[in-house]
């Protein structure tokens, strides 16, 4: 029971009850036709070549291309070219990914699409091997199918599958056939059951027992406690609508933990599993915002009761990030207390003594994917994980408030201009002075590559594709050697990036944590960087530097002791609790 639970929580999380982003519409099949013609007579030569790894490297060039085409037709194309390569190359793993990025952009039924691929690979299918492999993924695409809410899609490829579980001569592969189909059935019992209560909050909002089942689907499935916790409170259970109101009335720390007691005391008696699981990891992210302001048993306990909770979500199989509205974080440089805000201060750029000197202003950035480096040679880069980023470079005020030093070569600036010329072994000495007192919880420390062009490029739901970090005019964003007097500036002065995030193109490049190295061909979950190197990487351009070297894909690399007038940092604060 508790795998089927699991099970549900999986497949529901990623349950939308509003509508999908517009995609384009798939071109008709002669326009298609016509496209591919002119496809294999532009690139003859390439589609001749008979090996395996030949085909296998045409393909990723044209999901390469794909990316990039701008003409509807041409880009629809490409994919379906693509797909065909992999498919008679034997690659199912890069044919499934082609069909996984033309199901964004299109309009088509990603699982339905898969099938087909599928179903092409039984043919290719001879060895026991061949048949496990194919079963594993007949049952991921499944699991993709209930996560899109689409239960006919997921029973029929399990339906298709049962076959083949035979031929692989592995006996377990058809229990798991079994148990996904039961999973499929609760799924549709489960989305039966959700939608008349939604039916019910249209016309009557204060109905309490539909919004307890809307408000527990919302907090416990979805995560999404912000939308979640309104509904609970209008509940029909007392204890649920109690602890909302203890977290939403909680300002000090001593309030927002006894509120994070409360869910935990709920999570106890809870009897769904995965529900239990999401209770306890929100409590979790409360005792986190509260423990840099606990102390004695208050602090021992919170950080008792956070390591039990990744270890019972690590346990369980589910990995819960509980949402949120803060997107903002205000860190005090002198008491160190932390102060989470949904909006930026309204007052941000008008206070530079408070927010650029006496505090760091650090922004959410919520997890995602992207298309790292330059066109030519971009890989995937998936961040599981939200992180807060500073919102400004760290100014020379900021710097002396911590290290009590000053190692600007621009100190007529002022206070509120980038720090600069400080090695990226100073920002380390900076980070542990930051971090004080170290725990598991708190963590200061410098961007990696990944989340530093992430932030910089928008995220993933916010980017607008600008070629610098917030427009398409550097000028406007950003200070460089054609208007910046070859020297820097206060930050904050230019127009920010989507993410409200300032100064990511010129003024001051930025040290990022990763030893510089190769990026990766295939895609990559929350890269680091090379495992060891002499030279450390930095981003972002600089007052001296040219348009290009402002771009967000733009590296550089130094010695981790060197330091320049021209190189500033920008700090990332990540927590274990998200």
């Amino acid at each position: 029971m508790k795998a089927l639970y699991l099970a549900l929580f999986a497949v529901l999380f990623s349950f939308r009850i509003s509508a999908q982003d517009a995609k384009s519409p798939i071109p008709s099949a002669e326009q298609v036709k016509t496209a591919r013609a002119a496809l294999h007579d532009t690139f003859k030569d390439d589609f001749s070549k008979k090996k395996d790894e030949d085909k296998l490297a045409f393909s990723k060039s044209l999901r390469e291309m794909a990316a990039t085409e701008k003409d509807s037709i041409k880009k629809y194309s490409l994919f379906v070219e693509a797909i065909a390569l992999a498919t008679d190359a034997g690659n199912i793993d890069e044919a499934l990914a082609a069909v996984t990025e033309m199901c964004v952009v299109f309009d088509t039924e990603p699982q339905k699409e898969k099938g087909l691929v599928l179903a092409a690979f039984i043919k290719k299918a001879s060895k026991p091997e061949d048949f496990r492999k194919l079963v594993d993924k007949y049952i991921a695409v499944a699991s993709e199918a209930m996560a899109d809410s689409d239960c006919a899609a997921a029973s029929a490829l399990l339906n298709d599958c049962k076959p083949l579980a035979a031929k692989s001569k592995d006996k377990t592969l058809s229990d798991k056939i079994a148990n996904k189909t039961k999973e499929v059935s609760a799924l549709a019992a489960e989305i039966k059951k959700l939608q008349p209560s939604i039916d019910k909050l249209k016309k009557s909002p204060d109905d309490p027992d539909a919004n307890l089942v809307v408000g527990r689907y919302e907090c416990f499935v979805r995560g999404d406690w912000e939308k979640g916790l309104p509904l609970l409170a209008k509940s029909s259970d007392e204890t649920m609508k109690a602890a909302v109101k203890l977290e939403l009335e909680a300002t000090e720390a001593e309030q927002i933990s006894r509120s994070a007691d409360a869910w935990w005391t709920i999570a106890d008696k809870e009897k769904a599993p995965v529900a239990k699981v999401a209770m306890k990891a929100h409590a979790s992210g409360l005792y986190g915002k509260a423990l840099p302001n606990l102390s004695g048993v208050a602090k021992a306990a919170a950080e008792k009761r956070i390591a039990q909770s990744e270890a019972e979500a690590e346990a369980s199989g589910v990995n819960l990030t509980s949402k949120s509205s803060e997107d903002y974080l205000i860190v005090d440089l002198s008491s160190r207390k932390l102060t989470y805000s949904a909006t930026a201060p309204p007052d941000l750029l008008k206070k530079k003594d408070k927010y650029k000197t006496d505090k760091l202003v650090m922004r959410r950035i919520p997890a995602g994917e992207f298309m790292m480096g330059y066109t030519k040679i971009q890989h995937k880069v998936t961040l599981s994980k939200d992180f807060y980023i500073g919102v400004f470079e760290v100014t020379q005020g900021q710097w002396e408030k911590v290290m009590k030093t000053n190692p600007s070569r621009f100190k007529d600036v002022g206070k509120d201009g980038p720090v600069e010329s400080m090695s990226w072994e100073d920002c380390q000495t900076f980070i542990n002075a930051l971090n004080g007192k170290k725990h598991s919880v708190i963590v200061f420390r410098l961007p990696t590559e990944s989340e530093w062009e992430y932030a910089c490029r928008g995220g993933d739901k916010t980017s607008k594709g600008f070629e610098y970090s917030g427009s398409n005019t550097l000028d406007e964003v950003g200070w460089f050697i054609a208007n910046s007097g070859d020297k820097t500036h206060p930050v904050g002065n230019k127009k920010p990036n989507e993410l409200g995030l300032y100064d990511m193109s010129g003024n001051v490049s930025e040290w990022c944590s990763d030893w510089f190295g190769d990026y990766p061909k295939e895609p990559v979950k929350d890269p680091v960087g090379a495992t060891l190197g002499m030279l450390r990487a930095y981003r972002g351009g600089s007052y001296h530097r040219f348009t290009d070297d402002c771009h967000p894909a733009t590296r550089y690399d130094l010695a981790p002791v060197e330091n320049y007038s021209d190189i500033g940092v920008r700090v990332v604060f990540a927590s274990p609790v998200q």
